[in-house]
């Protein structure tokens, strides 16, 4: 636990003055070869030349501190399209996009995402007429980010 805050307040303070954001950093494996996994996004994405140069950084300040004597093995990576948002900061740049929300009172609900603030998001949601129940109509929904437990990005093939 202490070698993922260190890890992470490295990668942060590499980070700081760029667009890029630390989204997890997890340490796994044993202690004789331990498996650091670093999850970055950016306010536009991140691409994979820049994980890239970011992970030859962190790995080398992992060296000069001699974090890992025996070795490590270091993942550098953006959230997978299976990963949920973890962060208010990755809720903008998905705006315009469906998202399927679980709720921590276990409730799920999907919509495209309009707006979001440090509080709350906004959807567009599709939900059925009570009187016609053939018919669905779309209604504003705003969602509290605390009531929030996963929230994911739904991706479309259309």
């Amino acid at each position: 636990m202490k070698d993922q805050e260190h890890i992470r307040q490295l990668v942060e303070t590499q980070l700081s003055e760029s667009p890029y954001f630390v989204v997890d950093v997890y340490v796994s494996g044993s202690r004789t070869t331990p498996k650091v996994t670093i999850t970055l996004d950016g306010d536009n994405g991140i691409g994979i030349d820049t994980c890239a140069d970011i992970s030859r950084d962190v790995d080398k300040r992992i060296e000069e501190e001699g974090l890992f004597p025996k070795g490590y093995v270091l993942e550098v990576s953006s959230p997978g399209i299976d990963q949920p948002l973890k962060l208010v900061r990755q809720y903008p740049k998905h705006i315009g996009r469906q998202v399927r929300i679980h709720l921590k009172d276990g409730v799920t609900r999907e919509g495209k995402l309009e707006a979001v603030d440090n509080e709350n998001i906004t959807f567009q949601e599709e939900i059925v007429n009570k009187a016609n129940k053939k018919k669905k109509e779309l209604v504003t929904a705003t969602v509290a980010i605390l009531d929030i437990d996963k929230a994911f990005v739904l991706v479309s093939f259309k």
